[in-house]
């Protein structure tokens, strides 16, 4: 074979004869008991070699039900004996009672059903019982409302107290002061820096202004006749500037006028 060949082969399949369709065999009726009937349950299946063994054992030592060799219906407790038997508690006889005694009949009654008939006035009374008791709840009731109420209206005027002091009339007033204080600092602020800034600085020149009095010599101030001289301009703290000269030295500096000398009589 060519390659071409095995690549035919591969690519077209063969083509098989076509043959004529049949119809299909009706079914037919099963009469093998074993199997059944075509309908209905299928036959049990036969079960496998790996079990037919175990099975083979089971029936020789008898312990398979003969009705049904394919069924395994036992159990192992009717073959193994218990370990330990179940011991039955006693129940301890002071804590029972007896049928005949008093305090049987008093702590476990009868459990036969007695219908006493209701009365009117039973009825009546246990409206009245049922009224009062609302009325005692209700009574309650509104005792807690009140206090709530008195606690919301005690913390409204609490409310309407912190909101007139951050948003009254005093607050209003505080806040109109502490403006009118800032804008008097700032207006005195505003007048220093404008006098800093106008004061002329003196020129200190020796040759041209030359001192009149030595340098260890203060000029004298003359005192005004009417008001006292101050060191400060508080009244309050009243001192005399100390003068640095004396009336001698002063009388030396000044010229003298010439004595005229008295004339004779002749």
């Amino acid at each position: 074979m060519h390659d071409n060949d095995i690549d035919r082969d591969i690519i077209l399949p063969k083509t098989t004869k076509k043959e004529r369709c049949k119809p299909s065999p009706h079914a037919q009726r099963r009469f093998d008991p074993d199997n059944g009937p075509w309908v209905g349950i299928r036959g049990k299946k036969k079960p496998l070699s790996i079990y037919e063994e175990g099975l083979k054992i089971l029936r020789k030592e008898g312990l398979l039900p003969p009705d049904d060799p394919t069924l395994v219906t036992w159990s192992p407790t009717d073959h193994c004996k218990s370990l330990h038997p179940p011991t039955v508690v006693q129940p301890i006889p002071h804590f029972m009672y007896s049928a005949a005694t008093p305090e049987y009949e008093r702590q476990f009654p009868s459990l036969e059903r007695k219908m006493d008939p209701i009365t009117a006035e039973e009825v009546l009374n246990w409206q009245s019982e049922n009224m009062v008791s609302q009325n005692e709840i209700l009574q309650s009731l509104d005792k807690r409302v009140d206090k709530i109420a008195e606690k919301i209206d005690e913390t409204d005027d609490n409310l309407k107290m912190l909101e007139e002091r951050t948003f009254g009339k005093i607050c209003d007033q505080k806040e109109r002061e502490i403006r009118n204080l800032q804008g008097q600092v700032k207006e005195i602020n505003d007048f220093l820096r404008a006098s800093h800034e106008r004061k002329p600085k003196p020129v200190e020149n020796s040759f041209f202004d030359p001192p009149a009095f030595p340098t260890y010599f203060k000029q004298p101030e003359r005192p005004s006749p009417f008001y006292p001289t101050y060191a400060s301009s508080p009244p309050d703290q009243v001192r005399y500037i100390p003068t640095a000269y004396s009336q001698n030295l002063l009388e030396l500096q000044l010229p003298r006028p010439p004595r005229q000398k008295a004339k004779l009589p002749a």
